[in-house]
């Protein structure tokens, strides 16, 4: 069973309906994650909409980074949604999950669009050593 399984039993044991929302892509023979950060949607009558990135537990703090580094997670989140990664490791001959919450309060803001530099006076020709 993949990581990502684990996850979907995990989530329907909760009580939450769930679903994968990754893809494959076969020309590139490579997966793309929900906006880049997410592998299961789920949502649950009292807990509301939850998007879950699904890893082994050592890479736990890559998926994080690279969930955080994303514009969409942060218009999930302002929305109401809520995000997590999975983290799955076998221990003790069975499979633990350890999961991360991030919440709107843990991203740092990010520039979308930047304005134009402004030019100060005129730009000044490096002198030549040798004139």
């Amino acid at each position: 069973m993949t990581n990502t399984g684990r996850t979907l039993m995990r989530l329907r044991r909760c009580g939450f309906m769930s679903a994968v929302v990754e893809k494959w892509l076969r020309k590139i023979d490579r997966r793309q994650d929900l906006w880049g950060f997410a592998d299961v949607i789920a949502c649950h009558p009292r807990e509301g909409f939850l998007l879950v990135q699904t890893t082994s537990a050592a890479h736990v703090g890559d998926r994080l980074a690279k969930a955080k580094a994303r514009p969409e997670l942060a218009i999930w989140l302002a929305a109401g949604g809520r995000f997590e990664v999975h983290g799955w490791a076998r221990r003790a001959g069975g499979w633990r999950c350890r999961v991360v919450e991030v919440r709107a309060g843990d991203l740092e803001p990010m520039e979308l669009v930047a304005l134009p530099k402004r030019r100060r006076g005129r730009l000044l020709q490096p002198a030549s050593l040798f004139s």
